[in-house]
């Protein structure tokens, strides 16, 4: 009894070609990317820099936005009577959670 050495599949030459292939397209794409990217983000940060410099320039009212007014805390008394809604609605759902538990 003799044992014949393995036979190359057919095609694997074919899948080790496309791998090959695919892994240099990825390549050139990375590189692609980085070359046209890099210098956006660089354009990008010198512009925002740019438009803040001149935002500034232009006196601290210009760094404030015009369309929205700022945000204010609540005051005191609204803070508190919420507060006090709250309890109230907590000591209410307790009532009702024992009322339940007990019938």
């Amino acid at each position: 009894m003799t044992i014949d050495p393995p036979q190359p599949r057919p095609g694997k030459g074919a899948r080790l070609a496309r791998a090959a292939l695919v892994g240099v397209g990825v390549g050139v794409a990375v590189v692609l990317a980085g070359t046209v990217l890099k210098p956006l983000f660089v354009l990008g940060a010198l512009g925002a820099a740019a438009f803040l410099g001149y935002r500034a320039a232009r006196g601290p009212k210009a760094l404030e936005s015009p369309d929205r007014p700022a945000l204010e805390a609540p005051g005191d008394v609204d803070f508190e009577r919420k507060m006090a809604e709250l309890d109230a609605l907590s000591r209410k759902l307790d009532r009702e959670i024992d009322e339940l538990s007990r019938s």
